[in-house]
């Protein structure tokens, strides 16, 4: 299993927790909510990075070598 997809496992594992302190309705776990889905959002992002860079290393190294 590549990077990406480890990534997109473990977002996807975020989620109960986010969930259950959703569900909790205490305002004190409003900053461990913010902070699960900082998390699960950035994920998305480095992985489409990933992603990217390595398609485009396969394009140059066709062209190019």
């Amino acid at each position: 299993m590549n990077l990406p997809n480890k990534l997109t496992v473990f977002r996807v594992i975020l989620i109960v927790p986010f969930v259950l302190l959703m569900l909790g309705g205490y305002a004190q776990w409003g900053w461990f909510m913010a902070a699960f889905g900082g998390i699960a959002d950035n994920t998305d992002y480095i992985a489409l990075g990933i992603f990217f860079a390595f398609e485009l290393f396969r394009f140059f190294r066709f062209f190019f070598l």
